[in-house]
């Protein structure tokens, strides 16, 4: 059943708490419909402006394509990814990936640091010095990564998984037991990675340099047989 509203005002429509009335006089964009009691407002044109502000926010909104590798920074957000694409230029016209971080563009963030690193290389050396002793064991699983990958291997470690090794090892090299705190250590990749052996931790072993520059890529069974003279 439909209502017609009757051409009241809107202080007798406040009495009968009713949210609308009708004057019987078309608004300045020319609705001849109810208007809100609360503002006077007409409501074609509250009803229009909600539409519009709707459209231009449904335009704003990023759309994800991850066919195109296209995602807003919500979505790397949720999903624990480091970097976003939008697909629209950043202020300097780079198309390139932003960082979650603070949504800075990754090829405007290494201009900037090529830039500075020619102008003061000592600051960059010290920077790279500084992040090396905050995190030990990066270098490593990362270099330990890559080769995994070139090789088609699977299975990787962090360096968190590798710190723990050294404290189960109590810094010590598994062949001749130096102290790796004063040599250094390399991990080892117990069956290397040439002869088949995967990148997880359950396959590394740290050694002190020497030892892992005289195993190289021998099969462990036959290096520790020849070389240590060990009873396997």
């Amino acid at each position: 059943m439909n209502i017609v509203l009757l051409p009241v005002s809107r202080k007798e429509a406040r009495i009968v708490n009713s949210k609308f009335f009708k004057s019987g006089k078309k608004c300045p964009a020319g609705h001849d419909s109810k208007r809100l009691t609360s503002n006077g407002t007409c409501y074609s044109c509250s009803k229009d402006r909600l539409e519009k502000w709707t459209a231009k926010k449904e335009d704003k909104k990023q759309k994800i394509d991850l066919s195109k590798g296209l995602f807003p920074k919500k979505y790397a957000t949720e999903n624990g990814l480091k970097r976003y694409l939008t697909g629209k230029p950043c202020a300097n016209g780079h198309y390139a990936d932003r960082r979650v971080s603070d949504s800075k563009c990754m090829d405007c963030v290494k201009n900037k640091n090529r830039k500075r690193r020619k102008e003061n290389p000592e600051y960059f050396k010290k920077c790279l010095s500084d992040f090396h002793e905050r995190n030990p064991g990066y270098f490593i699983s990362t270099t330990s990564k890559r080769r995994a990958r070139k090789n088609g291997c699977s299975g990787h470690y962090t360096a968190l998984e590798l710190r723990k090794l050294l404290e189960m090892q109590k810094y010590r090299c598994c062949y001749c037991e130096k102290d790796l705190k004063k040599t250094g250590h390399h991990a080892d990749h117990i069956m290397p990675l040439a002869l088949g052996g995967d990148g997880d931790i359950g396959n590394i072993q740290c050694l002190c340099p020497t030892c892992n520059l005289r195993k190289g890529c021998t099969d462990p069974i036959v290096w520790a047989q020849k070389e240590l003279g060990m009873l396997l």
